[in-house]
Formats: C-alpha cells, structure tokens, sequence
C-alpha cells in the first residue's frame, strides 16, 4: 500500500495578453502615446458629439479602453431619456486626476436643467 498519492496535474495558468497597466505611472505625453498605440487607451469626449462636443483638445481625455462604450451604455442612455422628457438640458464633466498622471482617476458628470427644475443627475465614473 502507498503511502502518498499523486495530484492530478494541473494545466498551466496562461499568462494575461495584456498587462494591466499602472495608471498612475502615466505621467508622460511618450508614455500616455504608447498606452494609446497599443489600444489600452482611447479617446473620450468630456461633451459628446451627440450633445455638440468636438474633438477639440480642451474636450478629449484618454481614458482606459472599454470606459466610452460604459458611459453610453450606462450614463448616456439616461441623459437621453432625461433630454426627452424635458428634465435636463445642461451637461457638464468635471476630471479628477491622481498625482501627475496624464489618465484621468475619475469622470463626475453633471446634468441637471438650467432652469433649476429637479434635483439632476450626478454620476461618477470611477476609472482607476
């Protein structure tokens, strides 16, 4: 009779494709460049085109992948109900940035009418 047995074996765990990324160490226009050419990085527009926004630099931010198709999905898709049914008419980003990093730590976004009607919507999206 033995007295040990064997562990089945276990298949190797696969290495990630992508390295996740320190965001905080973000702090050069060159190191921000490369984030951006290998796709971890993508261009957001702080007022979407949908409500006027342009691609003018004072209105783009890079922010982690996958972060613009949340914000439509989730927080754009309500201001567009909230547009309809006449209850907002202002938008508004406010950036929070971490240390001298060049990606954003957060996105607070503001819609609210202009005539002071209702209390708004406040969301912010946390990114790092």
């Amino acid at each position: 009779m033995a007295f040990w047995s064997r562990r089945p074996k276990q298949a190797p765990t696969a290495e990630p494709t992508v390295a996740v990324a320190d965001w905080a160490s973000v702090t050069t226009a060159e190191h921000q460049q490369f984030f951006i050419d290998e796709g971890m990085l993508e261009p957001l527009l702080l007022l979407p085109a949908t409500y006027g926004g342009t691609e003018l630099p004072m209105n783009v931010v890079h922010v982690p992948r996958g972060l613009v198709a949340l914000r439509e999905q989730t927080v754009l898709s309500m201001v567009d109900r909230m547009i309809s049914d006449g209850t907002a008419n202002t938008y508004t980003t406010d950036v929070e940035y971490r240390g001298d990093s060049l990606v954003p730590s957060a996105l607070h976004i503001h819609v609210t009418h202009s005539g002071g009607e209702g209390g708004g919507f406040h969301p912010t999206l946390t990114i790092w």
